[in-house]
């Protein structure tokens, strides 16, 4: 399948968006273009795995869909579901992302519930550290950390140290027990690191001058 370069999407007849879905102990951007004059749309992950999707042709299909508004676009992309919203204005469009039948901002907020995420800068590397709370495994930059070693204290409270990269050391602590609840707190060097929690929600509204142009002229 051909795709379409993003450095050519200034044009007015294309639009480029993109956004960030945490999954696990991943953090991945899909990148979703549309092509206005082919009503072809196109996602990736990561700038890899492809999928390209186009708007039913035929009268019949024309028909149903012509009230459509707004339109799904779906794409599956393993465990995440990915449902694009394509808004169909007089001058243009607007996208917002669904992943798994839930708004971004739910899916997140589903998500930190289970997952743990600190950011922190270690000798100029940036780390996105990850703790399944769960399985209390720990992840860095989306690799799972295989050398933590996992010690519990009586109340089943998990205390993992490790090192990531360089000489600094991690250690994630949990406070609290199994009946009132376990929270943790991530350490690097003795330093305690804030969560980072990210519910934003970008909703995108991109100019399409063919339309705008018809609009004008009385043709749309």
């Amino acid at each position: 399948m051909s795709t379409i370069n993003p450095e050519h999407l200034k044009d007015g007849i294309h639009s480029y968006v993109s956004w960030e879905v945490p999954e696990g102990g991943q953090l991945h951007k899909f990148n979703f273009t549309h092509d206005y004059l082919d009503k072809r749309f196109q996602m990736d992950r990561n700038g890899e795995n492809f999928m390209g999707w186009k708007k039913p042709t035929g009268f019949s299909q024309l028909w149903k869909s012509k009230d459509t508004n707004p339109e799904k676009v779906p794409f599956k992309f393993g465990k995440l579901q990915l449902d694009v919203q394509v808004v169909d204005l007089f001058d243009g469009y607007m996208y917002a992302l669904d992943v798994n039948e839930k708004s971004l901002k739910r899916y997140k907020e589903d998500y930190y519930q289970w997952f743990n995420v600190w950011k922190v800068t270690v000798d100029e590397v940036e780390w996105r550290i990850v703790l399944d709370k769960k399985a209390l495994e720990g992840f860095g930059n989306g690799e799972k950390i295989q050398d933590a070693k996992m010690t519990f204290a009586e109340n089943g409270a998990a205390v993992s140290n490790f090192v990531l990269g360089g000489s600094a050391k991690f250690k994630i602590e949990g406070h609290g027990d199994k009946k009132t609840g376990i929270t943790h707190t991530l350490l690097v060097n003795g330093n305690q690191v804030p969560l980072d929690i990210n519910l934003d929600e970008p909703l995108y509204r991109r100019f399409d001058k063919v339309k705008f142009n018809l609009h004008n002229t009385g043709i749309m």
